[in-house]
């Protein structure tokens, strides 16, 4: 579910090749979405948060609000820089967030089939937490940050941190950084 045409055809090209043969269905924006939801519960969705008329955070809402579709895995991938409001908002189990243009293609799969499997999906608070350090990387990113700067900003120790990271993004939180401070770079190139 996104507004953005390419967005859409990068995310229908990245789940047919890490899921082939899973049927895809595509929604460009969140009123399209809540209605194939009326119709079909989906395996996985994945979901950008700013979007015309009803956006990401309003479809996520009503998504975990309803028996049917409470459970569904959701990976938001989104340009969004976190707030603490937003953070609340993506408090729900099975919801991973990402940040557009900072994870590479073969990437984004490798999370999207983790998020399917569910083997190793990280328990709701503890997911909390990375969306926490990724907020505070996004508002931060142009300072000076250690290691045990982030991991004491969100309350936990260095290594607990790169663990949970990396097992529900597949980077550390130092590459995260960097890599949006590359992305932030080239905007202002």
């Amino acid at each position: 579910v996104d507004d953005d045409p390419q967005a859409l055809a990068l995310y229908q090209s990245i789940v047919a090749q890490a899921l082939p043969g899973y049927p895809i269905r595509l929604a460009d924006n969140g009123s399209v979405a809540l209605a194939m939801l009326d119709q079909e519960i989906p395996a996985l969705m994945i979901l950008d948060l700013v979007m015309p008329e009803i956006d990401g955070f309003a479809v996520l809402a009503q998504m975990r609000a309803n028996s049917r579709t409470c459970h569904v895995p959701v990976l938001v991938i989104s340009g969004q820089v976190l707030s603490a409001e937003d953070l609340k908002r993506l408090d729900h189990a099975q919801v991973v967030f990402q940040s557009k243009d900072i994870l590479s293609e073969k990437e984004t799969a490798a999370g999207v089939y983790r998020l399917l499997r569910g083997d190793d999906r990280l328990p709701q608070p503890t997911s909390l937490l990375v969306k926490q350090t990724i907020a505070y990387l996004q508002q931060n990113y142009a300072e000076r940050l250690t290691r045990q700067q982030v991991a004491k900003a969100v309350g936990v120790s260095e290594d607990y941190l790169g663990r949970i990271f990396l097992q529900e993004l597949g980077l550390s939180p130092m590459e995260y950084l960097n890599r949006y401070r590359i992305k932030e770079a080239k905007v202002l190139l």
